[in-house]
């Protein structure tokens, strides 16, 4: 009798499971770990906090603050989902909004340079087109006037609309009381930046219900 050799196939693990060790090895000290998520996470942060500054360079310096803390403060993480985690690093980046608005006033514009691949436009190979002019003006006005907001609209503006986050999401994220605070809270900032984008001469002042 033959004895027939089977080779044993290794199944990879659900993405979850892969994510949720990751986040396990981080929190016990393995810094190789910590820059993955470091590299997988920094861009949207990033990102999250130059659309409510419009400032790419208080924007990188911040996202810079917001690893070092959630490095010293990833053992208090008790879900290693990665909805989790994300929320767990835009909590930290809204509170370094808030304060560094507190400690000082600061007025910021946007950069003509940036510092991102994910948020530059490469003037080389994009065609400027005059719709292109305009969407880029849109952006850049709109960044100006989340700017003069204070940091907790700018983030609710942030969070919502560039995040796509839902209003539980941000309840969570900025510690309301629940969703339907959000959703008022929501409301209010964006009486505001309409009241910024009028007095900047953007578009004739309208009633927003």
């Amino acid at each position: 009798m033959v004895a027939v050799q089977t080779t044993s196939v290794r199944v990879p693990e659900p993405v979850q499971d892969v994510f949720e060790t990751l986040i396990r090895k981080a929190q016990s000290g393995d810094q190789v770990a910590f820059g993955k998520l470091y590299e997988m996470f920094r861009p949207r942060v990033a990102k999250f906090l130059f659309n409510a500054t419009g400032d790419y360079c208080l924007a990188d310096e911040l996202s810079n603050d917001v690893f070092f803390r959630a490095h010293r403060a990833l053992a208090d993480l008790r879900q290693h989902k990665e909805s989790s985690f994300l929320s767990f690093l835009f909590c930290i980046a809204a509170n370094l909004l808030r304060d560094h608005y507190r400690r000082k006033k600061l007025s910021t514009t946007v950069m003509g340079e940036g510092c991102w691949e994910s948020l530059s436009v490469d003037t080389q190979s994009c065609p400027q087109s005059w719709e292109h002019l305009e969407a880029q003006e849109r952006s850049d006005m709109l960044r100006q006037a989340l700017a003069e907001l204070p940091a907790e609209q700018s983030s609710l503006i942030s969070l919502s609309h560039f995040e796509e986050l839902n209003a539980e999401q941000i309840a969570q994220i900025l510690n309301k009381p629940s969703a339907q605070a959000v959703r008022a809270a929501l409301h209010r900032a964006m009486k505001h930046l309409h009241a910024v984008l009028v007095r900047q001469g953007y578009f004739q002042a309208a009633a927003i219900c």
